[in-house]
């Protein structure tokens, strides 16, 4: 891809670097834009992390890692044996509520008590 800049010398364009997203981030997209568009909504569970894995066509690390981003962004809580739920938070209207500083206070705060609650 190229945004038509040319170098200095006005000879060859100038190309930026290609990011290609990681798998667990496609899915994070995924998951978010479901819970925006109120298709999955507040106490849904997700599916268990095998079934997740096989719909994406992932592996269930992406998904683990997929549900880690998840719970940090305050989407989801992720209970140990009892599996994954969308929260009553929405990232957008949280963000807008509260001061920066005390949103990342409580996302990381929440995220590292519900986050290590799940098994490996």
């Amino acid at each position: 891809m190229t945004d038509g800049t040319v170098d200095s010398l006005g000879a060859k364009p100038v190309y930026r670097t290609v990011r290609v997203s990681r798998l667990y981030e496609q899915i994070v997209q995924q998951v978010e834009e479901s819970i925006l568009k109120g298709q999955l909504k507040p106490g849904d569970q997700l599916p268990a992390e095998r079934d997740l894995a096989q719909s994406f066509g992932v592996s269930r690390t992406a998904v683990r890692e997929a549900v880690k981003t998840l719970c940090e962004k305050g989407l989801v809580e992720a209970y140990s044996g009892r599996g994954t739920f969308v929260t009553n938070r929405n990232c957008a209207r949280s963000s807008s509520q509260r001061s920066p500083p005390l949103l990342l206070y409580a996302l990381m705060n929440n995220c590292s008590r519900q986050c290590e609650k799940r098994s490996p």
